[in-house]
């Protein structure tokens, strides 16, 4: 089965640009938040991914894939974007697209210094963008 080329990506371990991920949602009807502030990006804290969320928008931080929980151990020293839907006084609920098997890095939990930590460490740090609902109905957001 052939693989369609989509613009801005360049396949597993190859990087995508925050703009495209920006965009790929647009695709779906999702509108981006807090993507730029001028002509430049928005460079996010944890503080902004708690705003979002309480907005009821999933935000989906660049971050460095070895410092994910359940990645400590990993030679990887690439990024990696994950979708924080969820959070608690004290961590996060993300979802991990990394796992062969999807239900594996689903509804993962991450201490917000954990969290803090991995954006700030990624190669563009503090890089991240949300989605509001845009043409389709706005998404539940679970706080514990």
């Amino acid at each position: 089965m052939a693989v369609p080329h989509i613009p801005g990506h360049r396949g597993p371990g190859g990087g995508t640009a925050l703009q495209y991920v920006a965009m790929d949602g647009e695709d779906f009807g999702l509108r981006p938040e807090r993507l730029y502030d001028g002509q430049s990006f928005h460079r996010w804290t944890v503080e902004d991914v708690r705003d979002e969320l309480a907005q009821g928008r999933p935000v989906v931080p660049l971050v460095k894939y070895r410092l994910l929980p359940g990645h400590e151990s990993s030679t990887i020293r690439w990024d990696h974007y994950v979708v924080i839907f969820g959070m608690a006084q004290d961590g996060f609920l993300y979802h991990d697209p990394s796992y062969q098997d999807a239900r594996d890095g689903a509804a993962r939990w991450m201490a917000e210094a954990q969290l803090r930590t991995a954006m700030q460490s990624s190669s563009i740090p503090g890089q991240a963008v949300a989605f509001g609902p845009g043409a389709f109905p706005r998404l539940g957001v679970q706080v514990a």
